[in-house]
């Protein structure tokens, strides 16, 4: 009988241990997908009651007057989950000669390994890039967000981007530029709102069908006997909000001085963008990720200076725990509220000034 997979607690219905551990190890490079939580939805699309204004009538009246009504104005959104899947196929003849060794069941469990792992990863690579950078055929992402509260780290940081020489950049040109997302994670699939979230339609998450034996045609259209196993299911992403995705464009992966790289001119501090970034948020949102590109982690570090006594400054001092950003970086507090960063090694990279 298929298999309904859930990918998050990497829990599997009527499956071995095995196929779990499986799983575990094709996704662990992927740390997006684990984040985020699913949402289960019948049908191929739901929709969300998102409240886009609030009514702000006048509250203060004069004697013998009346109250003017105020009106709310709500719009249904709309979120789609598309098909994806993979076929995993291995020569049963090829197995039979590798079973001298490591048993077919093993040689089968790295091919399936390497398929799937293939899934996940282009999956990951959607959340960022979505219909517009990404496949057509995929579900929307981060790319196709009508994103007004961006912000152009190199603008933001020294307001300007025409001067820079191709020394400004190691490579030589406006190259290795990334973006930093603040966002808004659902806290969890129980969640009210509220916030980032994989979608997963027809109820479930994933399907993997029963390993079966039958036959494949090769070039010459003769036939030869393989395993052949397919795996399923319908995935979308959840944004109810244009606060769900903060986007910082230009933010380098390597650190930059004004002036010439390695020149010891005014240094680049990205922990300076992600603070004008949080300045955006209304009182009522606060964002609860950071995700960005792990070189552009290293660079924050390597360029950051905190005081770490009054009066007392220092280089690359990590002012909460690694993975985390504090709101206030500039002073080492304890007890200062902190972010946990994602640090992706599958973050797209850009060639020249992102507009």
């Amino acid at each position: 009988m298929p298999q309904e997979l859930n990918l998050y607690d990497f829990e599997v219905t009527g499956a071995t241990r095995r196929e779990t551990r499986l799983i575990d190890t094709t996704t662990e490079d992927i740390p997006e997908l684990q984040v985020l939580p699913p949402k289960l939805h019948s049908g191929k699309t739901y929709e969300t009651l998102v409240l886009k204004e609030r009514g702000k009538g006048d509250i203060f009246i004069n004697y013998g007057e009346g109250f003017v009504p105020s009106k709310d104005r709500y719009d249904w959104q709309s979120t789609e989950s598309f098909p994806l899947g993979c076929v995993m196929e291995s020569d049963r003849i090829a197995e039979d000669v590798e079973d001298n060794t490591a048993g077919v069941q093993s040689a089968w469990d790295r091919r399936r390994s390497n398929q799937m792992k293939n899934v996940w990863e282009k999956t990951g690579d959607q959340i960022y890039k979505g219909r517009r950078e990404g496949d057509p055929k995929g579900f929307f992402g981060f790319a196709d967000v009508a994103n007004p509260n961006k912000i152009d780290a190199l603008k933001s940081e020294w307001n300007e981007i025409d001067n820079f020489v191709a020394g400004d950049f190691p490579g030589g040109a406006a190259n290795n530029l990334t973006k930093i997302y603040l966002l808004v994670v659902a806290p969890g699939p129980e969640g009210d709102h509220q916030g980032l979230a994989t979608t997963w339609g027809g109820n479930k998450m994933l399907t993997l069908d029963e390993k079966h034996k039958t036959s494949k045609l090769d070039g010459n259209g003769n036939p030869y006997p393989i395993w052949r196993q397919f795996l399923w299911g319908h995935m979308g992403l959840q944004v109810d909000t244009e606060w769900d995705v903060v986007e910082i464009v230009n933010v380098p992966t390597h650190q930059l001085e004004k002036g010439g790289f390695g020149t010891g001119g005014a240094k680049f501090h990205i922990d300076n963008v992600i603070s004008r970034a949080l300045e955006t948020y209304p009182t009522a949102i606060n964002p609860n990720w950071i995700w960005m590109h792990h070189k552009a982690h290293s660079a924050s570090r390597r360029s950051r200076q905190i005081i770490n006594q009054p009066g007392q400054a220092g280089n690359a001092h990590q002012p909460t725990a690694d993975g985390q950003f504090a709101r206030n970086f500039s002073v080492y507090d304890p007890e200062d509220e902190a972010l946990p960063i994602l640090k992706s090694r599958i973050m797209p990279t850009y060639n020249g000034i992102l507009s």
